[in-house]
């Protein structure tokens, strides 16, 4: 797991400095992406593939999360912020361990 990485997403997530797209990584208006979308720009990920940039991040069942979290930012209309507190949960149950 690129915790470095994770870390870095969370932080972009919750910085206030993106804004929210939903159903595309990255959104018509300037700067607004996606939760995932905001990952591969943080991140520098070179895929538009949402689960190889949650894969390229190296969190496990990336097909399984990828699909959750385009849930929440799409169809549940989850801020940013609710979203980063799960994400920030990957990075800690990590480095906790």
């Amino acid at each position: 797991m690129d915790i470095k990485n994770i870390k870095k997403w969370v932080k972009a997530l919750r910085s206030g400095d993106y804004k929210q797209a939903r159903a595309a990584l990255h959104g018509k208006k300037k700067n607004s992406h996606c939760c995932i979308g905001v990952a591969q720009v943080v991140c520098k990920i070179g895929t538009d593939e949402e689960e190889e940039i949650i894969e390229d991040l190296g969190i496990p069942n990336p097909c399984d999360v990828a699909e959750e979290l385009m849930k929440l930012n799409d169809k549940g209309h989850k801020s940013f912020s609710y979203i980063a507190i799960g994400s920030r949960r990957i990075s800690s149950a990590k480095t906790s361990r």
